[in-house]
């Protein structure tokens, strides 16, 4: 029985932990706006450095290019080496580019876009000076050439746009300097926010723990019954789990006993009356040949029909229950099926079969053989593989069937996914019988396992296909 003070603390606590919560929400808020602008502010810092880096480059790139024309058109005019123009040439052509670049830069500063446009002017002069000594010379014209570089007009042209391009850089180094130093000061303001903001933080959650604290002593109870819930739960799916287990080794039982009986029944009258009808056509094939030879022709075709519809029969039943598992055994089976897998779907088929299984129950026989059959047409469908091996060995313990492709692969919880129809089937047949089944990805290569194994304890232990059918 609680006290009146304990009943009005229980009525105040959700309050107080409503104020607690607001408080670390505004709190939050706020750090992540502080930490927005801080971003911000260091975008446009980085923006304006990079363009700072990027104009200071292209001013000592134009540095360079003026000392190359002037070097080539120097070594040119006075040795007439034509080997001089490959370094002015590539210079010439890169300083109108240059000059828009630099130009766009510095458009948003208005001292650096005033000695852009003197500098732009003083290197197309110079370009256009340089140009015209070597037409000169090109020209015949080389005492001219000579006499225009030594006067004052190239040098004094060169000197300006120099000291215009060394101001601009000091100007730049400047600006990187502001930035840098605007960075950290910045950067150390919203630590320091940053740094306050947690030490409330940690105020308010200590808070906010003392009251959660308070508040799970009650809520012990109510997740003692949820326990047992969940458990009652638990078990009534596990129930259910079960029962759907059985229902499907029931129906896997139902389906291959019926497929049994649809393909014997095939076989002795459908099977029948078409190789009756063969004979029957043949002879009157024979007697038509010479009186009627277009009736003969078209007999042969019905004939070939026939023939074509007794190959699709017999894969029809090879399919619902192949005959050669009684009659040949499994391995021949197995050996027969990845002859017809490879045919049909032109992959490489190794079937690596021990001779030495022996007589086993007709329920290994056809749970293994269903096993391989399905993982080969998956293999087919969804693993892109070039080749696939099937194996079957017989084990001190049992019996063991592998089927390994060099496919995609496949992921490891694929059993436990609901719409895995066909794996799952696989399960529970090989469960049906005793059997332990499993699919993996391969180690160290790419593709996929399926695996069943049959212990010999489960011949005893596990009824066969058409027992179970018979009980039902």
């Amino acid at each position: 029985m609680t006290t009146p003070a304990e009943e009005t603390a229980i009525a105040i606590m959700p309050l107080r932990l409503t104020l607690l919560l607001v408080t670390a929400i505004t709190l939050i808020v706020i750090n992540a706006a502080s930490r927005w602008t801080m971003l911000q502010k260091i975008e446009e810092g980085a923006v304006q450095s990079t363009t700072t880096w990027s104009t200071k480059g292209l001013l000592h790139s134009l540095q360079a290019d003026l000392a190359l024309l002037e070097s080539g058109q120097r070594g040119y005019l006075l040795t007439l080496d034509p080997g001089y123009l490959n370094q002015y040439r590539p210079a010439e052509s890169r300083l109108p580019e240059a000059l828009d670049k630099l130009r766009l830069l510095v458009r948003s500063e208005p001292e650096q876009a005033a000695r852009m446009q003197t500098l732009d002017a003083l290197v197309r002069a110079k370009l256009r000076e340089m140009n015209r000594t070597i037409a000169l010379v090109e020209q015949g014209a080389r005492s001219d050439a000579i006499g225009e570089v030594y006067s004052d007009v190239g040098k004094s042209l060169m000197d300006r746009a120099v000291a215009i391009i060394d101001t601009m850089i000091a100007n730049e180094r400047r600006s990187i300097i502001a930035h840098n130093t605007q960075a950290v000061r910045e950067f150390r303001s919203a630590t320091l926010q940053g740094i306050g903001i947690g030490a409330i933080s940690l105020v308010t959650l200590g808070v906010l723990y003392g009251s959660v604290a308070a508040n799970l002593r009650r809520s012990l109870v109510a997740e003692h019954e949820l326990r047992v819930a969940n458990e009652t739960l638990s078990l009534k799916v596990q129930a259910r789990t079960q029962q759907l287990s059985h229902l499907a080794r029931h129906l896997i039982s139902v389906t291959e006993n019926e497929k049994a009986v649809l393909a014997r029944d095939m076989h002795d009258e459908l099977g029948s009356n078409l190789t009756a009808i063969i004979l029957d056509v043949s002879t009157v094939h024979e007697r038509l040949k010479k009186r009627e030879p277009s009736l003969a022709d078209k007999l042969a075709r019905a004939i070939k029909l026939l023939r074509d519809t007794v190959d699709l029969k017999r894969r029809i039943i090879q399919g619902l229950r192949p005959s050669m598992l009684d009659s040949l055994g499994l391995p021949a089976t197995l050996r027969m099926h990845c002859e017809d897998f490879a045919k049909r779907t032109e992959l490489a088929c190794h079937a690596e079969i021990a001779e030495d299984i022996g007589e086993i129950d007709p329920a290994w026989k056809i749970s293994l053989f269903r096993v391989a059959q399905e993982s080969l047409t998956n293999v087919a469908k969804y693993a892109r593989a070039a080749s696939v091996r099937v194996e079957l060995a017989r084990e001190a313990g049992g019996i063991r069937l592998r089927i390994i492709d060099d496919g995609i692969g496949i992921q490891a919880d694929a059993l436990d996914r609901p719409l895995s129809h066909g794996l799952i089937g696989m399960r529970e047949r090989v469960a049906l019988i005793g059997g332990e089944f499993s699919v993996r990805p391969r180690v160290g290569a790419s593709g996929t396992i399926v695996e069943a194994f049959l212990p010999w304890a489960a011949a005893q232990a596990a009824p066969s296909v058409e027992g179970q059918q018979a009980k039902n």
